[in-house]
């Protein structure tokens, strides 16, 4: 009987034993896993120390350069992509100055060239374009009339109003007396009329009275004027030849058509006029 109640006893006591450790166990396994929790939401808490809006922008930036790409070393590797850049810019600005200068100096190089060359052929460079004199100007210093060598006679024919300076004579188409500083050689509308001497022509003019009318130089001051002329084809300026054809006799005007056609022959010397008659040679 008392065996049988300890065995009983010891068999309660092997229960209780094995719920103990059950418990055991149980005890031990919450106690772990409460020490996890913890610890996870420690991580989670927010320090009360440090500021939540520096640490939301901290969190932002963050955020940002990740998604962007940008880091800490990021911004080196882009500063020295920049400064190589520059470098290249520089290097090739460098190289194209360079250029610019070789090809200056081919250029001056072949202009000395051209320059040699011609020098060498004999020909004389291009020199800069000079003011030029005019022809008149020049050539009227080189005219010459001698008295000696007197004029020639421009047209052939009568003399049908004679020169006249100191007194006067009768002009038939204007019925009255006036004087007649030049004198008038009848010939046939259509003649030839010549230089008296060489000569520079100075003027060409429409005169009421002479028609057509032409001036020229033929030196030492002294200038020879013809009238009522036609088909000239002269310019100021011209260089005439003695005996070189000035031009024809054209109609006379209003002024002298009772005289008829003429040639109306002056000569100046200086501002006086002259009689042609002294001057003309007979050849």
């Amino acid at each position: 009987m008392k065996k049988q109640k300890l065995s009983e006893l010891a068999k309660k006591k092997g229960f209780f034993a094995i719920l103990l450790s059950a418990v055991f166990v149980v005890v031990t396994v919450m106690l772990i896993s409460l020490n996890l929790n913890s610890g996870e939401k420690k991580e989670n808490l927010v320090d009360l120390d440090e500021n939540p809006i520096l640490t939301e922008e901290n969190s932002e930036n963050q955020v940002a350069d990740s998604e962007q790409g940008t880091y800490a070393g990021d911004e080196g590797i882009t500063g020295q992509a920049k400064e190589n850049q520059t470098q290249n810019e520089t290097a090739s600005n460098e190289q194209n100055q360079t250029a610019n200068a070789e090809e200056n100096t081919k250029v001056s190089e072949q202009t000395t060239e051209v320059g040699q060359t011609d020098a060498v052929a004999g020909v004389e460079p291009a020199a800069e374009e000079e003011v030029s004199v005019p022809v008149m100007n020049a050539t009227l210093e080189s005219l010459s009339f001698s008295v000696e060598d007197g004029l020639q006679w421009p047209l052939r024919g009568n003399i049908i109003l004679t020169y006249s300076d100191d007194h006067a004579i009768y002009h038939p188409t204007l019925m009255q007396f006036k004087t007649n500083p030049a004198i008038l050689i009848q010939g046939a509308q259509g003649e030839e009329v010549v230089a008296a001497a060489r000569g520079i022509i100075t003027n060409i003019e429409e005169n009421v009275q002479t028609g057509l009318t032409v001036t020229m130089a033929i030196g030492n001051n002294y200038h020879l004027v013809y009238g009522q002329l036609a088909d000239t084809g002269l310019k100021v300026g011209d260089l005439i030849e003695r005996g070189q054809v000035l031009g024809t006799l054209a109609k006379v005007t209003k002024y002298y058509t009772v005289e008829g056609e003429h040639l109306y022959f002056q000569v100046f010397e200086g501002e006086k006029t002259v009689n042609p008659m002294l001057l003309i040679k007979d050849e």
